[in-house]
């Protein structure tokens, strides 16, 4: 989706709009699990926010590294 630059639309406006459609695009916003777990429609919801949790700690405990990372790359 792109946004037309007027007057009224700022630069990091404009640029907050293309972000925020770039990111609903993306192919993980309509991931199954994670589809299934919004609606709440899998066999045992308490077992798969478990799982959820375990797996994302994962990811989440390693962030503060990875960005460090990326920040040193720029």
């Amino acid at each position: 989706m792109k946004y037309v630059v007027t007057p009224a639309l700022s630069t990091s406006q404009v640029f907050l709009n293309e972000l925020t459609a770039t990111s609903l695009a993306h192919r993980a916003i309509r991931h199954p699990y994670l589809q299934d777990l919004a609606e709440g429609s899998l066999p045992d919801l308490r077992f798969a926010l478990a799982d959820f949790a375990y797996h994302y700690y994962g990811y989440s405990a390693h962030f503060p590294r990875y960005l460090t990372a990326v920040i040193s790359r720029l």
